[in-house]
């Protein structure tokens, strides 16, 4: 196999080294690791096609890997497997800040693209924490702390380019705002985690960067009550960017990790985004009201961009610190989710 490899791609291509199988063979967070037989490091949809194509013949699985920030095992093969890298197909193809569009290879990252859309004054929204490639975002129809603002992968990706089983190329969907026409199969693949097809290209939904941002801890006496508040926000309806729960142990984590001192009690981050300063403080102020109503006890807000990045540092940095408190031991990170009025009732169970 290694051999039909090498002969199809190119030896620059194709890698069999230790630590190469290693690093395809684990994610950020299963605690098993299993090697692949191969690595191929893709350049184009073509060596994409031609490796679909080979392991098809060959019967070996095939394990699309874009920048390895999985946690929940999706990398680690069952069986004999190929693992198909995406990250040298790395290039931002197009930026149209007219169109609110860009046009990205898969393994193109997160903060790549944002770093090349700040001079446009736009941004992509989706923010799962890890700087994960957008091919492999689309792949696990990531979400993150902006989706209760902006909405996941299948909200924010318009139409995208896959390689099948058979190595034919086919795109899906329309780079456009609306498309009533034909079956949804965009929406199919993403979310699919590989199983369908590799992603290989994607037209992605921009956003303006929010000229005026809000951002505030709000703390409780328990977990239940802070439930309760964010239940409150949604229930009201106001634009809430982000509304992230941490409770007191994180927090008491961080701090130990980090050195920091935090106010170890549970507390709600809330941001909010607006064109005007006028429109984000009344936002704001009704948000406080409500959270107030709901049991709130302090505000903590951010007053300059260092002080907003910092409030965030708790949700960022909650699992590394948790893995620094407990060194030795494996972790299972996974979602639940629940109706929304059932939301204050799972957190105190």
């Amino acid at each position: 196999m290694v051999k039909r490899l090498i002969e199809t791609l190119g030896v620059d291509k194709v890698s069999t080294r230790p630590s190469d199988l290693e690093a395809h063979g684990r994610d950020e967070g299963y605690p098993e690791t299993a090697l692949p037989e191969a690595v191929v490091f893709a350049e184009s949809p073509e060596d994409v096609s031609r490796t679909l194509q080979l392991a098809r013949e060959l019967g070996y699985a095939v394990i699309p890997f874009g920048a390895g920030t999985s946690i929940e095992g999706a990398l680690v093969p069952v069986k004999p497997t190929i693992s198909l890298d995406l990250g040298r197909m790395n290039r931002i193809l197009e930026v149209r800040p007219d169109d609110f569009l860009a046009v990205v290879e898969a393994g193109v990252t997160r903060k790549q693209l944002n770093e090349r859309l700040r001079r446009e004054g736009l941004f992509f929204p989706v923010d799962p924490g890890a700087d994960a490639s957008l091919g492999g975002m689309a792949a696990t129809n990531a979400s993150g702390t902006t989706t209760v603002r902006y909405g996941g992968m299948r909200r924010n990706v318009l139409a995208l380019e896959a390689v099948m089983a058979s190595g034919e190329v086919v795109r899906f969907g329309r780079p456009v705002q609306k498309s009533s026409s034909g079956y949804d199969l965009k929406d199919l693949l993403i979310g699919s985690e590989g199983t369908l097809a590799v992603i290989t290209k994607l037209w992605l939904r921009l956003s303006p960067l929010p000229a005026e941002v809000h951002t505030v801890r709000v703390y409780f006496e328990d977990v239940a009550a802070a439930a309760e508040g964010a239940f409150a926000l949604m229930g009201a309806g106001l634009p809430v960017a982000r509304l992230e729960l941490v409770d007191e142990r994180a927090i008491a984590a961080v701090n130990r990790h980090l050195g920091r001192s935090y106010p170890e009690r549970p507390l709600l981050l809330v941001e909010f985004h607006s064109s005007t300063p006028e429109a984000v403080q009344a936002e704001s102020a009704f948000a406080e009201e409500l959270l107030r109503e709901a049991g709130a006890t302090g505000f903590d807000a951010a007053r300059t961009p260092e002080e907003r990045t910092a409030q965030w540092e708790a949700r960022h940095q909650a699992y590394w610190a948790l893995v620094h408190t407990f060194p030795g031991r494996h972790y299972m990170i996974t979602d639940t989710a629940v109706p929304l009025s059932e939301m204050p009732g799972m957190v105190r169970y």
